[in-house]
This record gives structure tokens, C-alpha cells and sequence, in this order.
């Protein structure tokens, strides 16, 4: 496994994976994950949700989400499940089967929240809104990137959104790293398709969505890294809003989107 070298000033450090610990458990990851959620989910509110969730299909099977993120807009409410990278994924495959076709009582899950996490008692009404009139969504977290175990996950379940969360500790624990990358949950206040025009361009559908920004460079996140673009807006009434993406891997096949989060930021989605 890689190690990070940290540069600072005249210190270097190095952090080893602590995937490649022996003895390292999931509830180590999930107490790192919790630890630092509002940094990591910052438009998210972020509770610990050991609640019994059956699944509709067969209510004799049940499994409690590790998390639970809710959207500070109140529009979406997600389980998040924590697991280690491991080949042997029948269990996760149950749990996530389950998520997947939830079955609960929404007043139920109410209560639970508001009893745990007071700082929700002030927005009770759009919390009570999103649970009873949204379903939950799902997002896995793994601390490791396998391939094997990717490639049977989006076998099983190609629209499941998945992050890799990975922890580094400098020798003798004095600090830890983190590098999260995936599919990660957006906040998302507006969207517009965007279709192949040649290798370096794109067409952007609905050219309202960038009517903030000005022509020229701009960042695009994919996977949550950055790209470089550049944006051009029509001058003509019926031509098109561009945008050049040089440095990519998208196929001219891609169904893609670009969309805008709570924080003004650009991201390119694959549909």
C-alpha cells in the first residue's frame, strides 16, 4: 500500500494506510468517520443511527445503518453504511439489499431522532416533512479501494453510490491523514444534461445553470476531483453553451450531467 508524505515547512511526515493494520476494526473507521462528519458532510447534518431497519421484501431480515446523514436544506436523508474492503461480501450484499428496500414506521424513526439529537428539535417541522414524504437514500463507505470487491459491487448494484474513506496515521499515532473520493452526495440545487460535441467539448443543455458564471476558466469536480474547463456562453440567440474539458476520460456513449451544489460548486455526474 502507498504511504502520503506531508510537506510542512522544513517537516516531513509519513502516514501508513491503516487499512494495512492487522487489528484495525470497523468501528475504528466508523468513530474516525463520525469524528470528523462536518467537515467530511459539511451541508449535511450528521447523527449516529443504530436504529433496526426491516426490509420490505422480507421483514423477518433487519440491519441498523451505521449513519445518518440529513440535508441542511431538508430535501434528502441518507443511510450511510461503514465497511471494511474485504472480498467476502455476502453480508455487506444483505445490508445493502436491505437499505435498498427499507421498510419502517416514519414516526417511529421520529422519535428516535428527536429523542437522540436535540439540535433537530428546532426544525422538527422539516424533518417530520422529509421523513414522511422522501425516501432514504444510500451511501456505502469503504476504507480501502479493492478492485475486485468494485467490480462485483457495481455488477450487483451499477447505480449505488460508493466512497472510499482512507485513514493515515503517522508512525507512533501523533496525527492522522484522510483522503475520501467516490461517489459522494452532492447537495444538489439545480441540473442540466451535458452531451458529447467533440473529444474536448461538451454542450451544456439548459444554459441557465451557469448564468452566474463569466466566459473562461472554471473548476469541474468528477469523482470529487478537479478539472480544469473552460466555460464559453453563447453570444448568438441559438448557439450553444460550451464547455472544454481537455484532461478527461469520458466516452462520446457517457449519459452525463452537470449540476450545482448548495455551495455553488460545479459537478459533472454520470446518469
Amino acid at each position: 500500500m502507498a504511504q502520503l508524505l506531508v510537506i510542512n515547512a522544513k517537516e516531513r511526515h509519513f502516514y501508513q494506510p491503516i487499512a494495512s493494520i492487522r487489528d484495525y476494526k470497523e468501528s475504528d473507521l466508523e468513530a474516525k468517520l463520525h469524528k470528523f462528519s462536518n467537515e467530511l458532510f459539511s451541508n449535511y447534518y450528521v447523527f449516529t443511527f443504530k436504529y433496526s431497519i426491516k426490509k420490505k421484501s422480507d421483514i423477518t431480515e433487519s440491519y441498523e445503518p451505521d449513519l445518518i446523514l440529513i440535508s441542511k436544506n431538508f430535501n434528502r436523508w441518507i443511510f450511510v453504511e461503514v465497511e471494511l474492503c474485504k472480498p467476502d461480501l455476502g453480508h455487506t450484499f444483505r445490508q445493502i439489499d436491505c437499505f435498498l428496500d427499507p421498510y419502517f414506521n416514519p414516526d417511529d424513526v421520529l422519535r428516535f431522532l428527536f429523542k437522540h439529537n436535540p439540535v433537530l428539535n428546532s426544525k422538527k417541522s422539516e424533518v417530520n416533512s422529509l421523513i414522511k414524504n422522501k425516501s432514504p437514500e444510500l451511501l456505502v463507505i469503504f476504507d480501502d479501494y479493492n478492485k475486485l470487491v468494485f467490480e462485483k459491487i457495481n455488477a450487483r448494484y451499477p447505480n449505488l453510490k460508493v466512497c472510499v474513506l482512507e485513514v493515515y496515521r503517522e508512525s507512533g499515532n501523533h496525527f492522522d491523514a484522510y483522503r475520501i473520493g467516490g461517489k459522494y452526495p452532492y447537495d444538489v440545487t439545480n441540473s442540466t444534461k451535458i452531451s458529447y460535441f467533440d473529444e474536448s467539448h461538451f454542450i451544456v443543455e439548459k444554459k441557465e445553470l451557469v448564468d452566474h458564471l463569466t466566459d473562461g476558466d472554471i473548476e469541474i469536480l468528477f469523482d470529487m476531483m478537479p478539472f480544469n474547463a473552460v466555460l464559453t456562453k453563447p453570444k448568438r440567440k441559438n448557439s450553444k453553451c460550451m464547455i472544454k474539458i481537455v484532461d478527461h476520460n469520458f466516452d462520446k456513449k457517457d449519459s452525463l450531467q452537470l449540476v450545482l451544489d448548495v455551495d455553488n460548486k460545479l459537478i459533472i455526474q454520470t446518469l
